[in-house]
């Protein structure tokens, strides 16, 4: 979303209430630095901004291979190693957001007001309270204003010095905080209450016009986890509150004097893809708050792919904190409410969590969106007391019944409709299916299975909705809400630790939001979202062109442009092959996660940035034919054949002077209806150009050499900044050279497809049932990539469960 002509900023003292941002505004480098979230934390100068030498071996957040453990163990440390040396501190953050909508000034007055209100007070270093209060909104009011960002014609200022001999420390207090155990209904009325009280002021009668579209609100079910962002292994996904549109709530309570308008939940709007922001409440520890909120930003960057960014708050009693994250990393502010200067960029944050509109909140222009409601099936506990009434039990045995999908997706009534009509079409039943696949892989051979083979456009399909919002081993409230606990236990190994048992099925109706255009494409569903938050972030969405296409999101690295374009101009230049799907770029506006998100000026990418490891990302869409992804495959010959394919695929892209160096399945596609083509390779986003060179030496002892590898964890490793080495590819896929430092050639390739053929017959136990399989070729392979595995998908042995 390139940023639009506007007028030049006008001073601060005549800031326009609601106007946009303007080039005039830069960030403040002054109080932007590097963040250690734990106290001992070092912070090491960032390496070269490209090296040759090899990176530390990652566990990937944004990349999940099919058949690995995803315990919140593994997330929480793949999210370590994802945004090591890619957080920053930035004291603008709130001012860079919100400055068009509450300007400086404006809050000054707004504090100000609720001091009148008695919602805030202040007191000198004596502790009385002053009858004019006018110094210490003075004193705040410049302390922002050194803090924030800067604009062209505002006089830049200074901190104001803190010599105890020459001024007065003001110290404030927020009334009905909560400075004990954090509760979260309380925390949550109080924040609404706080911008009820901003709202009614006078100073923001010509602001009023318009209205508060956002408020604070706890999860309908507090003991178990939030629902529609599950991975696999139900990670533990439970924030203690979230910001929900005001229209999907209900009063409870009306207001009282003096009090504040309580509002309900139901559970049908309380899902992940309905959010503005999620949050996380701590007694004390705000950096453990911040640890763990990552994962909800994960989640909820995962139910919407259609973000920019991702935002989200924790609180301590103490202190409050708010995150961006985006392709980059991780910005975020610390707010300390007892100084005037936090209590001024408070009053910003609330009203700008209010009032805002999607876009300010990342929402991508490019997309509509629309809402429906979900039919969602899930293995899962049912709430202690009476089930809700949008709830019923499916099953009382722990067995799922037969009719019941294998893989938890949702369904809506009109599309389990279509597949009741389509598998009585097909003259198999699914009981039938089921004991045909039961005895091996090898059912249908070499052709596909019958079914319908055209396709029709489906209902509205949540692009990244798991299941319902109960969880199979889901801590309960008492041992998660208590605040001294920080959550820094240690965790199973995913290898070892025993998978969960199988709980009654539930069924529950949610309303939930999906685009319904992409770049000016009717969006069908979603192939593929990598759930990371820093990094490309790939999404693949299907859509309906002139045929069904995939459209392929993804925010790529500035530094490896170059190479990018040289790889694709090889493409474009050379005749075209069977065996490769080519990427067509589809033109539009520059978004960069630097200079358009952030704000950044050319040289400050080029200058701080670059001298602190701080990557630049830019936006890129491409339209590729539709494959069929390795998990539908529908015998080993299918696969062996297709994986055949992708290997002639790759041979060519060596002749021509292409060196692809990410093997993977997820880059390894199977044909629509196989003909004389089989399979396919696809996805240059890591490829450059190449000659041929002589393979180098290996270990003998290859396993050891793997273990010893992948033994070394990144978080024993200097800390540093972005670290973009020229060891690239998926872990489990990786050459032993690749691993072990070496030039990457395309015998390094060669090898990635052997482990390719080894772990799918690692990870698959059978083909999926022909109902399955025709269901999936009906709705363009499109799939809920959150959702618990597949029931003919299965865990790695304990020894390769390390390769990753």
């Amino acid at each position: 979303m390139p940023p639009s002509k506007k007028p030049k900023q006008p001073s601060d003292d005549q800031q326009v209430v609601g106007a946009a941002p303007t080039p005039t505004t830069k960030r403040n480098f002054a109080y932007i630095r590097p963040d250690a979230f734990k106290r001992g934390d070092t912070i090491v100068q960032a390496p070269t901004y490209i090296t040759s030498q090899g990176s530390p071996v990652k566990h990937s957040a944004s990349n999940p291979v099919t058949g690995e453990g995803h315990t919140r163990a593994v997330v929480d440390r793949a999210l370590k190693d994802e945004l090591g040396g890619a957080r920053i501190l930035a004291d603008d953050l709130i001012d860079q957001m919100f400055g068009s909508l509450i300007s400086l000034k404006l809050a000054k007055r707004v504090l100000e007001g609720l001091l009148q209100a008695g919602k805030v007070t202040v007191c000198d270093s004596r502790g009385e309270s002053p009858a004019d209060t006018t110094p210490a909104l003075e004193d705040a009011y410049a302390r922002a204003r050194a803090h924030a960002c800067k604009h062209d014609e505002v006089d830049v200022v200074k901190t104001p010095t803190k010599d105890k001999g020459a001024e007065v420390v003001w110290d404030w207090k927020w009334v009905g905080y909560p400075t004990a155990t954090i509760v979260e209904s309380d925390i949550v009325d109080y924040f609404n209450g706080v911008i009820d009280t901003a709202l009614a002021l006078p100073c923001l009668a010509d602001l009023r016009q318009r209205q508060a579209q956002y408020r604070f609100a706890a999860p309908y079910d507090m003991k178990h986890a939030f629902p529609l962002a599950f991975g696999p292994h139900d990670e533990d996904m439970r924030p203690d509150f979230v910001v929900l549109p005001l229209r999907v709530l209900h009063v409870e309570q009306p207001a009282t004097p003096g009090g504040v308008v309580k509002y309900r939940t139901d559970e049908k709007h309380s899902n992940f893809t309905m959010i503005r922001l999620s949050g996380e409440c701590k007694t004390s520890d705000h950096n453990a708050g911040a640890t763990q909120v990552q994962r909800y930003m994960r989640g909820t960057r995962r139910s919407q792919p259609w973000q920019r960014f991702i935002t989200a708050m924790n609180v301590t009693k103490q202190s409050i904190g708010f995150m961006r994250g985006e392709g980059t990393g991780i910005e975020r502010v610390c707010l300390e409410l007892k100084h005037g200067r936090s209590s001024l960029e408070f009053v910003r944050l609330l009203l700008g969590i209010a009032l805002a509109d999607e876009e300010t909140f990342g929402k991508s222009c490019h997309f509509e969106l629309a809402e429906e409601e979900q039919v969602l099936q899930s293995w899962s506990v049912e709430p202690e007391g009476a089930p809700p009434a949008n709830a019923t039990s499916m099953l009382a045995s722990s067995e799922a019944p037969s009719e019941a999908p294998s893989d938890g997706r949702r369904q809506s009534a009109r599309l389990r409709e279509k597949r009741s009509n389509r598998s009585q079409g097909s003259g198999v039943s699914q009981p039938e299916a089921q004991e045909s696949f039961g005895s091996g892989m090898g059912s249908f051979e070499d052709g596909p299975p019958s079914g319908p083979q055209t396709r029709s456009s489906q209902s509205l399909q949540v692009p990244n909705v798991a299941e319902s919002s109960t969880s199979s081993h889901g801590s309960r409230s008492s041992e998660k809400r208590k605040r001294d606990d920080d959550d820094d236990g240690e965790y199973a190994d995913p290898a070892t630790a025993p998978r969960p048992t199988k709980k009654p099925i539930k069924e529950v109706v949610y309303i939930v939001r999906a685009p319904i255009t992409a770049f000016g494409y009717k969006v069908i569903g979603i192939l593929f979202n990598a759930a990371s938050i820093r990094g490309r972030g790939t999404v693949v969405w299907v859509v309906q062109a002139d045929k069904v296409v995939a459209l392929k999101l993804s925010w790529q690295d500035v530094a490896r442009k170059e190479r990018r374009d040289k790889v694709l101009e090889i493409l474009r230049n050379n005749k075209r092959h069977e065996n490769i799907l080519y990427p067509t770029a589809l033109e539009k506006g520059e978004d960069s996660t630097l200079r358009t998100i952030r704000a950044f000026t050319s040289d400050e990418v080029e200058g701080w940035a670059a001298k602190h490891g701080v990557e630049d990302r830019v936006l890129e869409v491409h339209i590729i034919n539709l494959g069929r992804p390795v998990m539908f495959f529908w015998s080993v010959q299918d696969f062996v054949m297709g994986l055949r394919g992708a290997l002639l695929g790759h041979e060519y892209l060596v002749q021509i002077g292409i060196l692809h160096r990410d093997i993977s399945e997820n880059n390894i596609l199977l044909a629509l209806i196989p003909g004389l083509i089989r399979g396919f390779i696809t996805d240059f986003d890591m490829a450059i150009p190449y000659q041929m060179t002589a393979p180098q030496n290996q270990s003998l002892d290859a396993m050891g050499l793997v273990h010893s590898m992948l033994s070394r964890r990144s978080d024993s490793l200097p800390s540093a900044g972005p670290f973009k080495a020229e060891r690239t590819g998926t872990t489990p896929f990786m050459s032993i050279n690749v691993l072990g430092h070496k030039n990457h050639t395309h015998y390094d390739d060669v090898e990635s497809f052997l482990y390719v053929l080894v772990l799918f017959f690692m990870t698959y136990k059978h083909p999926l049932s022909t109902v399955d399989l025709c269901n999936a070729e009906a709705r363009n392979y499109t799939q809920n990539v959150t959702n618990s595995r597949r029931s003919h998908i299965t865990d790695w042995p304990p020894l390769f469960q390390r390769w990753n």
